[in-house]
């Protein structure tokens, strides 16, 4: 890819894109969820199920492509089955997705994904965290130069499937891992205190890089509103009772895309 002068990116170039791409109109949730992720925030996104998460995990990936840049998405997933319809999905919008399982893997496959074949790679944390193909390509400074962020879909797993599914409680060795500014990407329809709490913990979120954007539904209102996740002294996430700023609050009759 030719790189491009970085565009001034806006909700209206946004939605422009997704239209383009998805034939989707993106509301101001995942526009605002878009933009946080690529000035490299960590984002958690809590919205009811339907309401646009999925194609929020895609808007970034097509920002950079269109500044011409060679940008990978690694996702998390906790069905392997969600996998393969994300990348069916995305395969017909013309990017290049792959679904890593114990079904798929191969040399072949592992050899694709470090020459950077693939700009979405949808896997499971326990090939993610346990694979040793997956240790050497964090070992690879060209392959995670790539890397725009990770996305952790159905997020609330990270906090309530760590007891038997333990790597979702080492995801935050990634840090270590991998570039410092490369932003995580939570996405989640369920995230009451207690949980959002645990997986800032979890993963490591960086409070000063760090948003959590809501959308709630009353009646015809749509409420977009961030709230500050801080670090206490004993180096644990707290939320702050207060939203620190809302964003918006309109009437609207047309739903986010999914």
């Amino acid at each position: 890819m030719t790189a491009v002068p970085p565009q001034e990116w806006t909700v209206e170039s946004i939605r422009e894109l997704a239209k383009r791409k998805f034939g989707k109109r993106a509301c101001l949730f995942q526009t605002e969820v878009a933009l946080a992720l690529y000035a490299k925030k960590d984002v958690v996104a809590c919205a009811p199920t339907g309401a646009g998460k999925t194609l929020l995990l895609w808007l970034p990936l097509l920002m950079a492509q269109e500044e011409g840049l060679k940008r990978i998405t690694i996702v998390v997933t906790p069905l392997n089955l969600l996998g393969k319809q994300n990348a069916e999905e995305l395969g017909k919008a013309g990017i290049c997705a792959v679904a890593i399982s114990r079904e798929t893997v191969s040399p072949k496959l592992w050899k694709e994904v470090e020459q950077g074949h693939y700009q979405v790679i949808v896997i499971n944390p326990e090939l993610l965290l346990g694979s040793t193909e997956v240790k050497a390509l964090w070992r690879n400074l060209q392959f995670t130069a790539w890397i725009l962020n990770i996305i952790f879909d159905e997020g609330h797993c990270i906090s309530q499937w760590g007891k038997f599914r333990k790597e979702y409680s080492q995801l935050g060795s990634l840090r270590y891992l991998i570039p410092a500014v490369i932003p995580f990407y939570v996405a989640s329809a369920t995230l009451p205190n207690s949980v959002l709490i645990d997986i800032a913990n979890v993963l490591q979120l960086r409070p000063e890089q760090m948003e959590y954007i809501m959308q709630a539904h009353f009646f015809d209102v749509i409420r977009f509103a961030r709230r500050t996740i801080a670090v206490e002294s004993n180096g644990c996430a707290s939320i702050s009772d207060r939203m620190s700023s809302v964003l918006l609050m309109r009437l609207t009759s047309a739903p986010c895309s999914s």
